[in-house]
Formats: structure tokens, C-alpha cells, sequence
């Protein structure tokens, strides 16, 4: 008999009394009359080959469940993360062995342990929350912890975590972690790189003041006092001389007119370099810029504010007024704008400054792609340099408004 059905596949018990009934026909080559009991042996002899078939499949699947298994377990054990099946109660019950090599120790003795064990004390309260967050809510749940070695080092991981129940059994967390220490290392380095670059920034715009404050002196003091001098020799001239000379005195007036709108160009570079409003304020800072706004554009720029006085460092004041100045200086030459309204208030400890205009806008994304938007990036290191931030809301034909929020005082210093 010949009994090979290699390729027989998986059927229904109907088809392989057909296929079994079909093999038998052939194995018996000469077809006899049944009686009885070859009627009975025929029955066993299929019955036979069907329990046969189906001793062939189930082998068949029993070697593909073991090779299933044995992939399982290999992706299971030799994956670059680290997995980990926890109790309700935190126990741990199974683990890979990325897992247990994260943790140090080994596998079989890693199981019934407790997690927490192996988080650092500083972080249980958070581990705590988030294994309770996850059996509550139920879903997948992250997180990031500092985790101790069986030897003691400590590391920094990534925690995914999936709660899981099954009917009629207790529940479960899945957990899947990675070692993350060198991506915070990376992180902390660049934080300490970005303030120390902040901190370069602000000292450089310190000493720009400064230039800029000793520069304004300078001209106010020495090419003031020259063109005063000067004013008054021109004047002398004309009471002397201009009677008798029309020539003469038709020069010196011209001459006047020159030195009188010299006068005017070095006040307001003095202005420029540094307001004297200043001295007197933020508030009245502010408002100047917006007189000056409306001389030098047509355009009325209102002051909207409840504040007579806002206590402000040097280095805080100032930041302000060149922001508020860089922005107005931005509607000017961009915005066509026919109105803009300046909000300045205080909100506890943290000033809020708003500048609106009715101008053309843009697509602050569109901007920031192309990199055109020097003036608000000026205006966002300043503020981030104070310990604030900014806002830009605009589209195109809708105007644009800018709001810069800081703390009146450095590193919240309430004093």
C-alpha cells in the first residue's frame, strides 16, 4: 500500500473520506462484488487512511507552530529593545534577554521581582503614577525614568507601556524600553550650548547699549555743543556784517537753515541711540515710539495701557523698546498698514506686549521657510533672552499682531 500523500493539504472531514475512498479504489486494482464483511473491512481501511491524513497534518502543523515559536522566541529575545511583562502587582514575569542585559541581571533571576525596585528613588513617585495611569486608563502609556543597574550604574530609559487583560485571567502590562542616557546627554549638552549662546547674545546686546548710550552722549555733547557754536558765530556774522553786505547776508542764512536742520539730524540720531524717554520709563518709552511712528508715517499708532509705571531693569526696558521699535519700524516699511494699536499690560509678574496693525499680513509659515523674517527673528531672541516668548498671528490681508510676553523681573525674582 502505498502510502505517501505528500501535498495533501488541510480539508474537511467530507473531503478526505473522498480523497480516502479515492486511494483506496486505486490501491484495490480489481473491483469483486462486496459482501458483509468486506463491506466492514472496506469501512475500517478508510477510516484508517483518514486517521492517517490527519496524523499527516497535525504533524504538519505542529512543525510550523514550533518554527513560528522558534522565530518568536529568537526576534523575542535578540530585539534592540528591552521587553518586559508585569503583574498587576508590578511583578515582573517575563523579559528578553536585551531586557534583562539592560538591567543587569540575569533572566531567571530577574523574574518575580519587583520593577520599582530597579528605578531610582527619586522617580518611583513618577513610576508609580504612570503603572497606575496605565491599569486605569488602559491604553499605551510613555514616559521616560532613571533606571539603576544591579550594579548600581544608572541610566536613562524610554518607557512604552500596554495594559492588557484576558478573559478569565489577570491583567497585564507589557513594557518596552530603550536606553536613551547618551540622547539626554545630547540634549543637555545643546541646552547648555543654547544658553550659553543666549547668554553670549544678551551680553552682546549689554555692550551694544552701552556703545550705543556713549555713542549718543558723545554726539549730544561734543557735535551739539560745535553746531550751538557755530549757530551763534553765523548770528554774530549777520548783526556785524549782513547790513552791508546782501551777499553776505543771504549766505549766512542759508547757512543757518543748514545748521538748524543739523541740529535736528543730530537730535534725532541722539534720539535713535537712545531715547530720553527711556529714562523716564517704559510706558513713556513706548508712547514716544508711537508719536514718533505717527510724525514720521501719517499714521496714528495709540497706546492702550492702565499702567502708569512698570518696574523694569535696564536690560528689560530696553529689550522692550527695541522690540516695540523693530516691530513698528517692520509695519512701516511692510505692512502698509493704516493703524496700529500698542497693548501694554501687566498680568502678576509678566509683562505682555501687543502690537496690531490693519496692514496686508502674510503667512508667518511662508516666511519662516524662506527665512525673510529677519526682524521678527531679532525680536524673538530678545524675548527668549529675557526668559519670554512671542506670538505671531497673521494671514494675508488681515493685519498682524505680535504679542511678546516676558517676566518683569530675571528668573522670577519677586524682590
Amino acid at each position: 500500500m502505498n502510502k505517501n500523500w505528500d501535498g495533501v493539504e488541510r480539508r474537511n472531514t467530507a473531503q478526505l473520506r473522498e480523497i480516502a475512498e479515492a486511494l483506496l479504489a486505486n490501491i484495490m486494482s480489481v473491483q469483486v462484488q462486496k459482501r458483509p464483511v468486506e463491506g466492514l473491512l472496506h469501512e475500517l481501511q478508510i477510516q484508517h487512511i483518514e486517521l492517517e491524513m490527519q496524523a499527516e497534518q497535525l504533524r504538519s502543523a505542529q512543525v510550523a507552530l514550533e518554527e513560528s515559536r522558534d522565530r518568536y522566541v529568537s526576534l523575542y529575545d535578540l530585539a534592540p529593545v528591552g521587553y518586559l511583562t508585569l503583574t498587576d502587582a508590578g511583578l515582573i514575569t517575563e523579559a528578553n534577554l536585551t531586557g534583562a542585559a539592560l538591567l543587569g541581571v540575569e533572566r531567571k533571576k530577574l523574574l518575580q521581582c519587583r520593577f520599582a525596585k530597579f528605578v531610582v528613588p527619586e522617580d518611583r513617585d513618577r513610576w508609580h503614577q504612570h503603572f497606575s495611569r496605565a491599569l486605569q486608563q488602559g491604553g499605551k502609556q510613555n514616559g521616560e525614568l532613571a533606571l539603576a543597574r544591579a550594579d548600581g550604574t544608572v541610566f536613562h530609559a524610554r518607557l512604552d507601556c500596554l495594559h492588557m487583560t484576558a478573559d478569565s485571567k489577570a491583567g497585564m502590562t507589557r513594557i518596552a524600553f530603550t536606553d536613551i542616557t547618551e540622547r539626554k546627554l545630547m540634549e543637555e549638552e545643546l541646552g547648555v550650548s543654547r544658553q550659553i549662546l543666549r547668554e553670549l547674545a544678551d551680553n552682546a546686546e549689554i555692550l551694544r547699549e552701552d556703545e550705543r548710550k556713549c555713542i549718543a552722549r558723545e554726539v549730544h555733547d561734543e557735535l551739539g555743543q560745535i553746531l550751538t557754536a557755530l549757530r551763534m558765530d553765523v548770528a554774530l556774522i549777520n548783526l556785524r556784517f549782513g547790513g552791508h553786505n546782501a551777499a553776505l547776508l543771504e549766505k549766512t542764512q542759508g547757512m543757518s537753515v543748514l545748521l538748524d536742520q543739523a541740529g535736528r539730524s543730530v537730535r534725532n540720531i541722539v534720539s535713535n541711540l537712545r531715547p530720553t524717554a527711556l529714562d523716564t520709563g517704559i510706558v513713556a518709552a513706548v508712547k514716544w515710539l508711537c508719536d514718533e511712528f505717527a510724525v514720521h508715517t501719517g499714521s496714528p499708532c495709540v497706546l492702550h495701557t492702565t499702567e502708569e509705571h512698570i518696574d523694569l531693569d535696564e536690560g528689560r526696558a530696553v529689550a522692550v523698546f527695541r522690540i516695540v521699535q523693530e516691530l513698528l519700524t517692520n509695519v512701516a516699511r511692510h505692512a502698509g498698514a493704516s493703524s496700529v494699536d500698542i497693548t501694554l499690560a501687566r498680568y502678576a509678574d509678566n509683562l505682555h506686549v501687543e502690537v496690531r496693525d490693519n496692514g496686508k499680513g502674510f503667512d508667518p509659515a511662508a516666511t519662516a521657510a524662506v527665512n525673510k523674517s529677519f526682524g521678527l527673528l531679532g525680536v524673538c531672541e530678545r524675548a527668549i533672552a529675557m526668559g519670554g516668548d512671542i506670538e505671531v498671528i497673521s494671514a494675508p490681508q488681515q493685519g498682524t499682531a505680535v504679542t511678546i510676553r516676558m517676566p518683569t523681573k530675571p528668573n522670577g525674582d519677586s524682590k
